[in-house]
């Protein structure tokens, strides 16, 4: 679950952005917004179901989300390891460019 408060036109941005972080950690992402996208992401990347949650909240969103194991992922065993060799990478390159 990932509670969210986002504002005019990133607020889709957001959603999309939630949406691989669902498929980096291998599970099925319900996503609530306030004033934003809500919706539910499955494992692999697909958008179950998408709607806009607005400033009324009078108004329910429903969702229907369906269990699912967890799938095995790559990224909660390496981390930032990636981005780790990128700085190191950055840093020999820049020593040695001189």
């Amino acid at each position: 679950m990932q509670p969210s408060w986002t504002w005019n036109a990133i607020n889709f941005r957001h959603f999309d952005g939630d949406a691989i972080r669902a498929i980096e950690n291998g599970f099925t992402l319900f996503r609530c917004s306030s004033d934003g996208e809500s919706g539910v992401v499955d494992p692999r990347g697909k958008v179950l179901q998408r709607q806009y949650t607005g400033h009324d909240p009078k108004i329910p969103a429903l969702f229907s989300m369906p269990i699912q194991s967890r799938q095995p992922t790559m990224y909660p065993f390496f981390g930032f390891l990636f981005e780790y060799f990128c700085l190191l990478f950055s840093g020999i390159y820049i020593v040695f460019s001189y």
